[in-house]
């Protein structure tokens, strides 16, 4: 099973951005055969957890954009 995992990287939650990145996600994963459906990580979502020293839900995004086969990263 291909590990395709989608990276947001806007400040607004659930943002144009992230909406346009779920559409180009579904076109990748059907050209490319993909079947499952991607993994998000929002970096909206983890707020603070991205200036912490240690955090736990950042460790996790991390281990799945490195874990990932095919990662698609959508930034304004």
């Amino acid at each position: 099973m291909t590990r395709f995992t989608v990276l947001v990287a806007d400040p607004q939650p659930r943002s144009a951005v992230h909406d346009a990145a779920l559409r180009a996600a579904d076109e990748i994963g059907a050209r490319a055969g993909v079947r499952n459906a991607p993994e998000v990580i929002d970096l909206a979502g983890l707020g603070a957890d991205l200036l912490a020293e240690t955090s736990p839900a950042l460790e996790t995004a991390l281990e799945r954009v490195s874990d990932s086969d095919v990662l698609l990263v959508a930034s304004p």
